[in-house]
């Protein structure tokens, strides 16, 4: 695993391209009533969609657990499709502090962390980097289109209409 070795702008507020070779995955999470959803985009260097899944997690959470489980959720399915070379970005800062940083944390979120670096340890190079929220833009979109459902949304080559429009 790679940890912000490849000059990647931190903090950017617009979305760009990855590197040739690399995927950008954009991970998102939003509190709700009925518990917490979570959405991921991933595009390629040339900014063509790759894949999107959202899900809804029954359980009430706080914003930095929401992104720590969403992010995990995110990471999860890129190990499942043998997916590498991952820029993974979210507008969650703590996240990214804490993720990037090599102290422990043993609370119930930082074991959390902790899995999510375990599963980008089984991934090829992840690079994990904080954006501004309006460089998720894409992302929000699909979980307020989506995430109201109950079952895991998954989709591969061909976006969701809630999206298709902004790629």
């Amino acid at each position: 695993m790679k940890v912000a070795s490849h000059n990647l702008p931190s903090s950017s507020s617009s979305w760009s391209l990855p590197p040739v070779g690399r995927l950008k995955c954009n991970v998102d999470a939003t509190i709700m009533a009925n518990g917490m959803g979570f959405g991921a985009v991933i595009r390629d260097h040339s900014g063509s969609f790759v894949a999107a899944y959202d899900g809804l997690l029954r359980s009430k959470l706080d914003p930095y657990m929401a992104e720590t489980l969403a992010i995990k959720e995110a990471l999860t399915c890129l190990k499942q499709r043998h997916m590498s070379h991952i820029i993974l970005e979210t507008d969650c800062l703590n996240f990214c502090t804490n993720y990037n940083s090599e102290s422990v944390d043993l609370s119930y979120v930082g074991l959390l962390l902790k899995h999510g670096k375990v599963l980008a340890r089984d991934i090829v190079d992840v690079v994990v980097c904080h954006v501004q929220r309006s460089a998720n833009h894409m992302v929000h979109a699909l979980m307020r289109a989506t995430v109201s459902s109950s079952v895991l949304g998954v989709w591969d080559i061909i976006p969701p209409d809630c999206i298709s429009g902004l790629l």
